[in-house]
């Protein structure tokens, strides 16, 4: 049983999914079946409303017959306001013909635009199943035609959009003005049953109907110019499709071959030609117009009468308008013959581009397409302006040449006028046409390039990238004795310069090690040498890449020349102080190791570098001191000439010590250091009288070789020996001297004692 439901489910969910299609293909049948009806419905309500348009007309024609016999028929002795009423009847029913005329051209006009619109649906559905009207493969020519038409459709869509909005502006305007004429016909109307007039007799009232008439058709006719408008619109968007969807049909297809190319040139060429011979006409006309002005010019010095003078300026007048209409038209047609010249280049990029020939530069020509634009755009506007204030002249020349016919004065100065006036509005127009034609096609240029660049493959764009980065390599930024100097020249000149620093200082870091172990010589000395020979490796590198490269020496005297000022000013402390370092590095006054004192600062000399030198002070802090600074200023060098320094050591014993004793305790203590030196031998001397203490002054001298090249070791010493003789002072009963001061009392006369009890307060 489960079985068998399951079966009969299955049945019947079939069932109902066939029952479900059929209804739908249906109900596809129906709407589809509608929308005919209700486009065959609006061709019926067109058909019926031109058969009622004709109907009316026809009616029409009969009242204006009638209204024309009734003007022929009337008499002196009717009435003025009759006549009056009958011509504006006439007139009124004359301007409703005129509609309906209007009408019947628009409502022709739309069914050749729906008939347009049907041939362009069938196209563009015949090409969405790529079904294209040419054969295979496809002309480049035949795609730029398209591409030509694309753009023209492009150009138009503003224009069209523009149509369709005055319409719509129209449209409303003659609403709003129907509605004040029937406002007019009620108020009339009300007036006469206000005064029990009868409607049928009164003009007033039959005017202001025919106005509303006139207003009611005027509106259909616009309903009609609208629904027109919007059909253009329609067509241009379906032209638009239709032209993109062949575009991209064709495109993949097309060929490009040399005979388009020498077709195209040769058209342009012939063109040349005949511009070329219709330039030299001018030109001889140009000439002509502009002697027969300077002639005019010269002879209208010699007339004295007035009316002759008159007629002789309007003369001098119209050859130099004509002098300047012809200088005008071999500017323009000089413009041309370069456009011309620049329509070729362009061809023959295309044809480049198209092909992927290598000698094309697609960023040069994409550079040079931008720019050139640019500058065709601001003549085009010049040119406009130009011609707008050529057109301003051309009504007041025929007014002024009206007025003189009207006069019968002579009017041949006025009508040449016009005439190169006129003439030069010609030739703006066709300079505007060219200047059209060459936008156009740097745009076409400039659109393949940006499309190549938009689908290049990996392959293409680094072949881009290399001709960049050759061109970028290439490029000459100065020259100096007819050899340029180029980017790539300085950029290997520079990546030499580095490995030959960075061999220069380990070679010499080697010399400088196999001096130290083999030679013995000192750390100072072989650091000098080795930073010498440096700067002299440089030196012979610095010439043998330049030379390498092929960069002359005078190059430098250019960039010295420039810089001259610049280093005399701004580096001469670097200068200074590199070359204080160089002396520094060959005489040795300063070397590294010396303990010198600079300034009254202490310290050990760390390093001495090209710019300044670095000392450790006894603080264990670095002090960075100029090079000119060590050769300018006094230095104190401890270590100058020998490693053994003297020191001082100052005390003093109290008075009534047995100085002898203290001498020989003093020279025991001293002399029994053995950091010490024997020769020369340390001295003790009586050194002075002191307030307090007789005043002994030791010199002692130390090595400091053995010491150590710092500061901390020396006064270690010195300690040393002030603990040895502080101890056999005591040991031999000689008091070191301490500040003593004595005071005197006046006993001449009693002294006088106070004694002061201070209470303790006891808590109780």
């Amino acid at each position: 049983m489960t079985s068998k439901k399951a079966g009969l489910k299955r049945r019947l969910s079939f069932t109902g999914f066939i029952y479900l299609i059929f209804f739908v293909i249906i109900l596809f049948v129906q709407v589809t079946s509608f929308a005919r009806t209700d486009d065959n419905k609006n061709n019926i309500k067109n058909e019926n409303s031109q058969e009622e348009i004709l109907k009316h007309r026809a009616q029409l024609k009969e009242e204006i017959k009638k209204n024309k016999t009734d003007i022929e028929l009337k008499t002196d002795s009717d009435l003025t306001d009759h006549s009056s009423f009958l011509e504006k009847k006439l007139e009124i029913l004359q301007k409703i013909d005129l509609i309906y005329e209007q009408q019947l051209s628009q409502i022709k006009q739309y069914s050749d635009l729906k008939q347009s619109m049907s041939q362009l649906q069938d196209k563009l559905s015949n090409l969405k199943s790529k079904e294209i009207p040419y054969k295979a493969p496809y002309s480049f020519l035949l795609l730029d035609e398209l591409k030509e038409k694309l753009a023209l459709l492009e150009d138009q869509a503003d224009t069209i959009k523009v149509a369709v909005k005055t319409v719509e502006d129209s449209l409303q305007a003659a609403k709003d003005k129907m509605e004040t004429m029937e406002q007019n016909r009620r108020r009339i109307k009300d007036d006469l049953k206000a005064k029990d007039k009868e409607e049928a007799t009164s003009n007033d009232l039959t005017l202001a109907r025919l106005s509303s008439r006139l207003a009611e058709e005027r509106i259909k006719h616009l309903k009609i110019t609208l629904q027109n408008e919007k059909t253009k619109e329609s067509i241009h968007q379906l032209k638009f499709e239709t032209l993109t969807q062949e575009i991209t049909l064709v495109s993949p297809l097309v060929q490009f071959t040399q005979k388009e190319l020498q077709d195209q040139i040769f058209k342009i060429e012939k063109n040349s030609i005949s511009l070329k011979y219709r330039l030299k006409k001018v030109r001889t006309r140009e000439e002509l117009t502009h002697s027969r002005w300077a002639n005019a010019k010269k002879q209208l010095d010699m007339v004295f009468s007035p009316d002759e003078r008159e007629k002789k300026e309007k003369e001098v007048l119209v050859w130099r308008t004509w002098t300047d209409t012809y200088h005008l038209e071999v500017e323009v047609l000089s413009k041309n013959l370069k456009n011309l010249d620049d329509l070729k280049k362009i061809w023959r990029s295309r044809y480049e581009l198209f092909h992927k020939i290598d000698s094309f530069d697609p960023a040069a020509w994409k550079k040079k397409s931008i720019s050139t634009l640019e500058q065709m755009g601001m003549a085009k506007r010049l040119l406009i302006a130009r011609h707008s204030d050529c057109r301003n002249e051309i009504p007041s020349l025929e007014k002024k040449l009206k007025s003189a016919k009207e006069a019968s004065k002579i009017t041949w100065f006025v009508e040449e006028q016009l005439k190169a006036f006129k003439k030069q509005g010609s030739i703006f127009t066709k300079g505007l046409e060219r200047i059209n034609s060459t936008q156009r096609a740097y745009q076409k240029m400039l659109g393949e390039i940006e499309k190549k660049e938009k689908y290049k493959s990996i392959k293409e764009k680094l072949s881009d990238l290399w001709a960049t980065v050759y061109r970028i390599w290439r490029y000459e930024i100065t020259s100096v004795e007819d050899y340029p100097i180029t980017v790539g020249k300085i950029i290997i000149a520079l990546i030499l310069l580095t490995i030959g620093f960075l061999l220069s200082q380990h070679l010499t870091a080697q010399i400088g090690k196999q001096l130290f172990s083999r030679f013995g010589m000192d750390e100072a000395a072989t650091i000098a040498f080795q930073k010498i020979l440096h700067y002299l490796f440089l030196i012979m590198i610095v010439l043998f890449v330049l030379n390498m490269v092929r960069i002359p020496l005078t190059f430098f005297t250019v960039i010295g020349g420039a810089l001259a000022i610049g280093v005399g000013f701004g580096s001469q402390n670097i200068v200074n102080n590199f070359l204080s370092g160089l002396i520094l590095l060959i005489e040795r006054p300063v070397k590294i190791g010396d303990i010198v004192d600079v300034e009254n600062i202490q310290g050990t000399v760390e390093w001495v570098g090209g710019r300044s030198t670095k000392i450790r002070t006894f603080d264990n802090l670095r002090l960075v001191v100029p090079n000119s600074t060590l050769l300018q200023n006094k230095v104190i060098n401890w270590s100058l000439s020998d490693d053994i320094v003297r020191r001082e050591i100052v005390l003093g014993i109290a008075y009534g010590s047995d100085v002898k004793k203290a001498e020989s305790l003093i020279l025991k203590a001293v002399s029994g250091h053995k950091l010490v030196e024997k020769d020369p031998a340390p001295i003790v001397l009586f050194n002075d009288f002191g307030d307090s203490a007789l005043i002994f002054r030791t010199l002692l001298w130390i090595k400091m070789s053995k010491v150590g090249m710092a500061h901390y070791y020396i006064i270690q010493v010195e300690s040393d020996i002030r603990f040895s003789i502080d101890e056999l002072f005591r040991q031999n009963n000689i008091v070191i001297a301490f500040p003593q001061q004595d005071t005197h009392l006046d006993t001449l006369k009693p002294l006088e004692i106070r004694l002061k009890r201070e209470k303790e307060n006891n808590d109780t």
